[in-house]
């Protein structure tokens, strides 16, 4: 019977041994260090060594790459509480979800070629040297998850700072109708239906800048110094734009979806 002993963190043992040690024979488990170290007694006549190595590549990326990410998060970005951990992990764990294609087939083979060629497994060291592309992606999914978790954080920090300013204005304009073209482009309408005077965004269009024009931008800064009391989006755009808008004008803004207004400018719909 051939023997095969793993070794890994305790954290990680943890999981394996309860997944493992209800399929295969486990008949030791030592103790070194940080590390632990179990060994299993393999039938070569039932492919135990085949689903071994299947068993191992599911726990991988079923729940041991999750613990390894919120390893290196606390130990790379310790500064991060509780909350703000949970909710960079929560970025990181869809990356990898829509990835995990990429690595699996790949990890199962890798796992299946060593063990027939060798009876001891450091499951972390294996991952870090002989998968480590696999440990670089991992690294890199964290790293990119911070990244979106900090733009989110600066995002919400520029909302707040416009909504007080806006909260302090005084309404210069009734109701302004928000026009959303087909070409991506918008409009404003008063209350009567009528264009709103250029003077109002001329200042606004030189400030960006002829050759970057961003439409959102200035579709808030046109908004922030039109100050309305009320604003009706008509149209269709994407979720990002109406979610800024209502973020930072909040009850002035409702959406119309059928109007005459939502016809003349003949969106497409998805």
């Amino acid at each position: 019977m051939p023997l095969l002993t793993v070794g890994a963190s305790r954290t990680t043992t943890e999981i394996l041994k309860e997944s493992l040690a209800t399929k295969f024979n486990l008949i030791n488990e030592t103790n070194a260090g940080s590390y632990t170290f179990m060994t299993f007694n393999l039938n070569p006549d039932d492919q135990s060594l085949f689903k071994f190595s299947s068993d191992l590549t599911y726990l991988i990326f079923d729940q041991l790459q999750t613990r390894w990410l919120e390893r290196l998060l606390s130990g790379r970005y310790s500064y991060f509480d509780q909350d703000e951990q949970k909710e960079i992990l929560e970025h990181a764990y869809i990356e990898l979800h829509n990835s995990d294609n990429l690595f699996y087939p790949r990890m199962w083979q890798a796992l299946e070629n060593y063990l027939q060629e060798n009876n001891r497994l450091d499951i972390e060291g294996f991952i870090r040297f002989r998968m480590k592309d696999y440990w670089n992606y991992l690294s890199e999914t964290l790293d990119s998850a911070v990244d979106r978790y900090l733009i989110a954080q600066e995002y919400q920090e520029f909302v707040k700072l416009l909504r007080y300013f806006v909260d302090l204005q005084e309404p210069k304009m009734n109701l302004v109708n928000v026009i959303f073209e087909d070409d991506g482009g918008f409009s404003f309408l008063d209350e009567t239906g009528s264009p709103i005077r250029i003077d109002y965004l001329e200042g606004i269009i030189l400030e960006v800048g002829q050759n970057e024009l961003d439409y959102e931008d200035l579709l808030i800064s046109a908004l922030i110094t039109i100050a309305p009391a009320r604003i009706v989006l008509h149209g269709e755009t994407s979720s990002h734009v109406t979610e800024t808008i209502t973020s930072i004008f909040a009850e002035k803004v409702s959406i119309c979806s059928n109007c005459s207004l939502c016809g003349k400018n003949l969106v497409k719909k998805h």
